[in-house]
């Protein structure tokens, strides 16, 4: 009889163990990541630029307010109230934490948002805009970003381009084009990426072209 009680002691511990587990996994933070795919097959260097057409997986707005602070949120969209998300997809990020890359889609304006998250505190750290495209027929802005996953700590190169026409000085010039370029190197540090003093930034210029053709 003793033995008996034993076992069903044993057999009712096991049980709550699990349900308990069973709770602490469905958290908000572990619901948000599990709809995004991971992403095995992204290199170490990761070059995020807006695609021709949307991808990844539809993604809920209310499902973002339950991980996002307000700005965080806010952060994601252009304005127009007509904002739609994509989980693009998720990887390892440092120690402990996860990366997941929300691509929005706003008439046709487009932006992508790398979001690091904690799951031990259970909290988005930081959003950070990694590429967009923004503008109309007066001109443009567009930016792309490399994400150096293999460093540590992790950087992150942005590239920023504007693009328009110039109105002429008198009737008989002709309007002309010009398209400027600038970029910046960050580095991840406690809870966010800060900027980096970058001996280098020419080289990265050259270096890293964007996808984005005007």
């Amino acid at each position: 009889m003793q033995n008996l009680f034993s076992i069903l002691l044993s057999a009712c511990l096991s049980f709550a163990t699990g349900c308990i587990s069973a709770v602490s996994t469905s958290t908000p933070s572990a619901s948000f990541l599990n709809a995004f795919p991971e992403r095995p097959d992204w290199p170490d260097t990761v070059h995020c630029f807006l695609p021709e057409m949307p991808i990844g997986n539809v993604l809920a707005d209310s499902l973002l307010k339950t991980v996002l602070d307000s700005a965080q949120f806010e952060s994601l969209h252009y304005g127009t109230g007509d904002a739609h998300f994509r989980a693009v997809g998720q990887f390892r990020f440092g120690k402990g934490l996860r990366a997941a890359l929300v691509y929005t889609e706003e008439f046709w304006f487009g932006k992508q948002t790398l979001l690091i998250f904690d799951p031990q505190q259970q909290k988005c750290l930081t959003a950070m805009e990694v590429s967009h495209f923004y503008g109309g027929d007066g001109g443009q802005t567009a930016s792309e970003s490399w994400i150096f996953r293999g460093k540590t700590p992790a950087q992150i190169y942005v590239k920023t381009a504007e693009h328009g026409i110039t109105v002429a000085d008198s009737p008989t010039d002709d309007p002309k084009e010009y398209l400027r370029e600038s970029g910046r190197l960050w580095q991840w540090k406690g809870h966010q990426f800060q900027p980096l003093i970058h001996p280098d930034s020419m080289v990265f210029m050259r270096h890293y072209l964007l996808h984005k053709t005007w």
